[in-house]
């Protein structure tokens, strides 16, 4: 998902969020599975910025 973030312009982020990457690739499975209320609303601003 993270990733995906990426490739819908998102770019890392300091909140409880999946867009803030771990520091060490063991904390992975520890981070929040989905994104924080301002990726989310910027994801949707840039997929609709997409459609348009």
């Amino acid at each position: 998902l993270h990733e995906i973030g990426h490739a819908f312009g998102l770019n890392h982020c300091q909140e409880d969020c999946v867009m803030n990457p771990p520091k060490v690739i063991s904390e992975w499975d520890l981070r929040r599975e989905d994104f924080c209320e301002r990726c989310f609303l910027e994801l949707k601003r840039n997929v609709k910025g997409k459609a348009d």
